[in-house]
């Protein structure tokens, strides 16, 4: 598994992170684990997300964006479609087109007095004539209050 990457949002620079896990499009299977993670606030939400560059390109990257309200959000698993489930996105790496999730969910531990985040993303996406399932599991840590 990768080291930590350094997540830089406004006011938190000893963030650190990851995301890994398994991205499936129409059976076939391949890892994912970003060489590139941030969290913040912004929107009314707590927003975070994942990238993966496709063979060392930065302008060509794999990515899942995760979107929940409120920013105070507390432990929990939240349903796609549910109230608490603003947004949940994969970015294709071949179009750079943003997909939104059909159906899913996303769990959520929030230690405040430890300033770390952690949980997992199982959701379904459809690309096109594509079903695309996302598996990953992330982890934040020196974020929040």
């Amino acid at each position: 598994m990768p080291d930590y990457n350094r997540s830089t949002p406004p006011g938190a620079p000893n963030t650190i992170g990851r995301m890994d896990g398994t991205i499936e499009i129409d059976r076939l299977d391949h890892e994912f684990h970003a060489d590139y993670v941030h969290i913040d606030e912004q929107e009314g939400a707590l927003r975070f997300f994942g990238s993966q560059k496709e063979n060392g390109d930065p302008d060509r990257f794999e990515a899942v964006e995760v979107h929940l309200t409120p920013p105070t959000i507390s432990t929990g698993t939240y349903l796609v479609g549910g109230e608490h489930v603003k947004k949940i996105a994969y970015v294709d790496p071949q179009t750079g087109n943003a997909y939104n999730a059909l159906k899913g969910e996303v769990s959520l531990t929030r230690s405040t007095s430890l300033k770390t985040f952690f949980g997992s993303v199982d959701c379904e996406f459809r690309v096109e004539d594509q079903t695309i399932v996302v598996a990953v599991q992330y982890y934040f840590k020196g974020y929040g209050q």
